[in-house]
C-alpha cells in the first residue's frame, strides 16, 4: 500500500514515467541481496522510494531511473551498515543451531540453494558487484556508479567474488560431480 502510494505521489511530479512501477522487482532483487532477509529487503525498498520523493528535485529527468533509484539504495543500506553488522552476528552465533538437512526437492534446487548460501556468505562488496552486474546484467560503469566506487574496485571486487563462489561452491559435500577438465563442480560462474 505504501510504495502504491509512492508511485502516485512520483508520478504525480511528472517528473517520473511509467518507468518507475517496472524498477520495483530490480529493487526488491537488489534489497534481497544487500539484506539476505525477505522483509527487511521489503522495509528497504520502501525506505528507497520515500527517499526517493524526498529527493525528487535531485533527479536528473534526461538521466535513466534505474541508477538513481539504485544509488539512493546503496547509500540507505551503507548508512545502516552497523546495525546490519551485529544482526549479521547474532544470525552466524545462531547458525549453527539450525538444521543442516535440506528439504527434499529436486537436484537444481538444492544446487540453486547452495549457490545462494554461498552468495549470501560473500562479503557484502563482493556481493553488491556480484548482483548488480551478473544478476542484474549492469554494465562495469554502471554498478561502479551505484556503488560510489572507480571502476577498477567493482572488477576486482567481482573476480574476488566470483572466485569465493567458485571455491565455495566446489568445496560443498555434492556440489556435483567435478568437470573433468577444471577439477571445479557443476557450480561455477561464467567470464562476462
Amino acid at each position: 500500500m505504501f510504495v502504491r502510494g509512492v508511485f502516485n505521489k512520483l508520478a504525480r511530479n511528472r517528473l517520473v514515467d511509467q518507468s518507475l512501477p517496472a524498477m520495483l522487482p530490480v529493487l526488491r532483487r537488489y534489497a534481497l541481496v544487500l539484506s539476505r532477509d525477505l522483509s527487511t529487503a521489503e522495509d528497504l525498498v520502501q525506505a528507497t522510494l520515500a527517499g526517493a520523493y524526498e529527493r525528487i528535485a535531485s533527479l536528473d529527468t534526461s538521466r535513466p531511473i534505474r541508477p538513481w533509484l539504485m544509488t539512493i539504495m546503496h547509500h540507505l543500506w551503507v548508512s545502516n551498515w552497523r546495525s546490519a553488522q551485529v544482526e549479521e552476528r547474532g544470525l552466524a552465533e545462531l547458525a549453527p543451531l539450525q538444521a543442516t538437512a535440506a528439504a527434499p526437492g529436486q537436484f537444481a534446487a538444492v544446487e540453486l540453494g547452495r549457490a545462494l548460501d554461498a552468495l549470501m556468505s560473500l562479503p557484502c562488496d563482493q556481493r553488491e558487484a556480484i548482483a548488480l552486474v551478473a544478476i542484474d546484467g549492469m554494465s562495469y560503469e554502471e554498478a561502479a556508479t551505484i556503488l560510489g566506487v572507480p571502476a577498477g574496485t567493482l572488477t576486482s571486487r567481482l573476480a574476488r567474488g566470483r572466485e569465493g563462489l567458485r571455491r565455495l561452491t566446489a568445496a560443498e559435500p555434492g556440489a556435483g560431480t567435478p568437470d573433468a577438465a577444471t577439477g571445479r563442480g557443476f557450480l561455477r560462474m561464467v567470464k562476462s
